[in-house]
């Protein structure tokens, strides 16, 4: 895992020569300038959300979400039946496998 700065990320507006840039920062740590302000936004908080998921290895966590959406989806769609559902057993088997697979993603286990 490479390293990256810790702590929490925000994107605010500096004074530049031409009048206002937009920038990522943790501290005094500078990522990234923006012209657009909803980027670094939205480029703060995925970087937060990661590291919350994940302290030690956010990259692993962002590496993760399309696999945790896709096993939350599929515990979304076997919780929506009515009546009996025979093959409950292995339908929650391949369920519970997804979702170990994806958080052993997003800990850097996989």
């Amino acid at each position: 895992m490479s390293q990256y700065t810790k702590g929490k990320w925000k994107a605010i507006s500096v004074p530049f020569e031409n009048g206002q840039q937009y920038v990522i920062c943790c501290g005094k740590t500078v990522a990234s300038v923006k012209t657009r302000i909803g980027d670094n936004y939205l480029i703060s908080a995925a970087v937060n959300a990661c590291i919350a998921v994940n302290p030690d290895n956010p990259q692993a966590a962002t590496e993760a979400i399309g696999d945790m959406y896709a096993a939350l989806n599929l515990i979304l769609k076997a919780t929506q039946f009515d009546g009996y559902l025979p093959n409950a057993r292995s339908s929650w088997k391949i369920i519970r496998d997804k979702c170990v697979k994806a958080i052993n993603k997003a800990d850097g286990r996989e």
